[in-house]
């Protein structure tokens, strides 16, 4: 008998939790206001990467790998601009080592 005392019990605390528990949304008014997306111009960028594995790896054919190499794809391809990976090294390197083709 106790048995089912205890699950009749722990049943009607589970049904007061699911209902009182209904997911109610914040209203528009509480919220912050949204953070405009920035405007990025859509010409073509000019990267200069210099090797340094793990973030920047010059493969014999040519291409780049690494951490950083990817991380400037995915952030371009979500922009929806281009980009040219050029080698640098530290010897030509110039303070500012991305560019923008649009001026």
């Amino acid at each position: 008998m106790k048995g089912i005392l205890l699950a009749a019990r722990c049943g009607a605390i589970l049904c007061a939790l699911a209902l009182s528990a209904r997911g109610i949304q914040p209203a528009d008014k509480d919220l912050p206001p949204s953070i405009p997306a920035p405007v990025v111009p859509k010409q073509k960028y000019i990267v200069g990467v210099a090797p340094g594995p793990p973030f920047n790896i010059h493969q014999p054919d040519g291409t780049w790998t690494g951490i950083s190499v990817e991380l400037w794809r995915e952030i371009a391809d979500e922009l929806g601009v281009s980009r040219s990976l050029v080698h640098k090294t530290l010897a030509n390197r110039s303070p500012n080592s991305v560019t923008n083709t649009a001026r």
